[in-house]
């Protein structure tokens, strides 16, 4: 499962995403794959198979 998580830092919104299985996320606007991103836009994630090492 993806989980998000949304951090206030002074009057900005950051969004943490990561897998709670130890695996990559791929962003499904532009497939970007990540082990763990922050980001300020709210960005969709899904699971890959692929684990990181």
């Amino acid at each position: 499962m993806i989980i998000r998580e949304v951090i206030q830092i002074n009057d900005q919104t950051i969004y943490r995403n990561y897998s709670d299985k130890g695996v990559y996320i791929r962003n499904k606007v532009n497939g970007t794959l990540w082990s763990d991103v922050n980001s300020c836009i709210d960005y969709e994630y899904e699971e890959t198979d692929t684990p990181i090492e």
